[in-house]
Formats: C-alpha cells, structure tokens, sequence
C-alpha cells in the first residue's frame, strides 16, 4: 500500500507461491490463464487470534514488537484439482512492473556470469581446483568457494581464566585428548614456531606445513550440506595416488564467521589439514554473488488488496506526511547541534518528525523540520572479508 510504510516479511513457505492473473494471457500462469488464480490471502481466523489485536494497533506499536506479529492463510477460490499448482494474484502494479523488467532486461556487464550454481557443482560432486599456493588468504576466483568440514578443540580456556593455554607444560592425559581434536599441536611447536610467527610466510612450503598442519583425515563428513561444521577453506593440492573415489586433500581452513575464534586463529597462525577427504568438501556461493544479487535483478514487493490494510497503518496518507515521507533516510541534526543520519519513522505536525538513528540505534522524537538538513542519497560501501572477494 502506497498509503503505507509498513513492509511484511514473510518467514513461511507462502513465500513460494507463485503469481498468476487473468489481465492478460501467458506469463507467468499461461496453462492455467482462462482459469485464474485459484487461491487467495487473507489474514489469520480463529487460529491466530493475536493477529486481530495488531490489525488495531498502530505502525509505531508494531515496531517495538520483536517476535512475528501478523499472520496470514491462503485460502482456495474454487476447485483445485489433483497435482494444480497453487497461485495467487500479486496485484496489477506487480504485473505492469514483472511485464516492464522482461521488456528491458539485459545481462549486467558489471556482474559475472555465473557458469555453474554451488548446488549443481555439489550435485555433480566436481573435483576442487587446486590453487597450489599456501600463503594466498583469498578464496579461488568465481563465485562460489569451497567450505570444508572441520570442528575446533572445544576452548575452555577463555579470556575470563588466565593464559594457562600459553603452557606449553600439558600432561599426557590432557595432550592425549587435545590430540584427538588435533589443535593441541599448536601448542606443542608453539615455542618452535615463535619466531616465524609474524613472517611464517616466508618459510618454505615443506617448513610451513611441517609447522602448520594437522592430520586432517578423521574430518568425516556426516551429516550433509546444510551443517553449520562447513568452515571456509581452499584446497592446496590433491594428494597423489590415492585415486577418485578415496581421494585427499591438503586443504587450508579459515575462521568460520558463525563459530568462536579458534586457537591458531587467535594465534595468527594458518591451519593445513593433511590427506583431508574429498567427501568433506562442498561448494557454497560467495556473499553478494548470486543470480539474485545482480544489480539488474527483479526486485518488486507484493501488494496486499486495499481492502485488507487497515486505515491506522496508512501513515503516508496526503496531510499525515512533512516534507519527508516515511523510510526516507535524511541528515538531521540531533538536540546537541550534531550531524546524524538516520530513517524517518513517523512525523506529527505537532510534534516534528521521529528519526531512527542509525549509529545510536535509537528513535529521536520531536525533531523539528528545519533540524532535517537534506536527503541522504549515499549508497552504504558492503563490508567482505577479502577472503570472501
């Protein structure tokens, strides 16, 4: 809705319904053009009786809200037969904007192609291409990357305790457990290695995986894709004579940005696993890398019937708008006299505008128009490891 700020996230498999009208033929549902959709959304009956109470409560009430709020059902609108896809109409403006993209679509000369998805490299089980090189901290070129399945010694030795991990003095008990993890090497070829610390780069190659590497065999690969033990790696070379069905790998593991930094991380020190199988290692899309992310890519929400927004969410209404409307992101200056950026939430003709201030976190209300310096037209720089790039 126009009249609105409000923009739903779905979270549910409702995502995945398709569009289809009968405005004209073919498209998006050209089988089924003379019949239309053949479902509808609505929102939640009885079975949600807590999506009722936001229907009447205000946009700046929902904001505070942190759990899902609003729920909606999809309902048939006549018959569906046996194996019908189920469709639903987006709406005429998402139509006239679906039929204008195709019209002037053409490949972005700014974004390469992708050849072959992460998911059909794992499907076809595709050999990893070898970079040969040790002392790159860069994934291979493309635009997927490879993660290898790899678990750190569980560190119980944290910042709260003292620096008992610095020991090089461990028991046999305690180093015959560490060793079945494989980082308490570190530990031992620490004092060894302390000098090249800052520089093992400068070693040789038979030197940095003498000091560097663990035997990674024993990283078995149970539990499928979807696994968070999936940490990024790049595979250095292929292990020779071992074959195609059983073969090895010397791979290099960086920190995973989902785990707790690992000991030779904090060390600043590189991890080789040796004769790590091929089966543990998968292929995932690089951030900011998919077909999706291409600058000329569909983008477009769905619109909800008029009939179904509630009047008290439509606070982009002509005569409850200032000068800046709802979401726009403005320079303002704050009750200090100091430059800020943030994102209009609300305005009142009363009592100024209600900015969202995107270093603080924080709503400042009351923030009178000539405070709002101008629009920010900036376009915020994404933030990738380079081992990512």
């Amino acid at each position: 809705d126009d009249e609105s700020s409000l923009l739903l996230c779905p979270i549910s498999s409702v995502m995945h319904i398709n569009h289809c009208s009968t405005r004209r033929n073919g498209g998006q549902c050209s089988s089924n053009s003379q019949k239309g959709p053949n479902a509808k959304l609505r929102w939640a009956s009885k079975w949600h009786p807590e999506t009722k109470k936001w229907l009447n409560s205000s946009i700046e009430e929902i904001e505070k809200e942190k759990d899902r709020v609003l729920n909606l059902e999809v309902v048939a609108t006549r018959e569906i037969e046996a194996d019908e896809e189920i469709l639903i109409d987006y709406g005429l403006e998402w139509e006239v904007a679906w039929e204008r993209h195709k019209a002037r679509w053409s490949p972005s000369t700014d974004f390469p192609e992708l050849h072959k998805t992460a998911a059909t490299l794992n499907k076809e089980k595709a050999d990893p291409i070898p970079t040969n090189d040790l002392r790159t901290d860069r994934s291979a070129p493309g635009d997927v990357l490879s993660g290898c399945w790899y678990w750190p010694e569980e560190d119980e030795d944290d910042d709260s305790k003292d620096n008992s991990e610095d020991d090089d003095d461990i028991s046999a008990s305690e180093e015959h457990v560490e060793d079945e993890i494989g980082d308490a090497v570190f530990r031992r070829r620490r004092a060894e290695a302390a000098s090249n610390k800052s520089s093992w780069k400068s070693l040789s190659d038979e030197e940095i995986v003498s000091q560097y590497s663990i035997d990674g065999s024993s990283f078995v690969d149970d539990r499928g894709y979807v696994s968070p033990h999936f940490w990024p790696c790049s595979v250095i070379s292929k292990d020779e004579g071992r074959g195609e069905v059983n073969s090895t790998y010397t791979v290099r593991v960086f920190q995973s940005k989902s785990h707790h930094t690992a000991p030779w991380e904090r060390e600043e020190e590189p991890l080789f696993l040796t004769h790590y199988p091929r089966s543990s290692i998968r292929y995932f899309i690089k951030p900011y890398r998919s077909i999706q992310h291409q600058p000329a890519a569909f983008r477009r929400f769905i619109g909800l019937p008029n009939d179904m927004w509630p009047d008290n969410w439509r606070n982009r209404r002509r005569g409850a708008q200032g000068v800046y409307r709802v979401g726009d992101r403005v320079i303002f200056l704050s009750s200090s006299n100091k430059v800020k950026t943030g994102i209009v939430v609300h305005f009142d003709a009363a009592e100024g505008y209600g900015i969202f201030s995107v270093r603080s976190g924080i709503v400042r209300t009351s923030i009178p128009p000539e405070s709002i310096l101008k629009r920010d037209l900036r376009v915020k720089e994404l933030d990738i490891d380079k081992f990512y790039a």
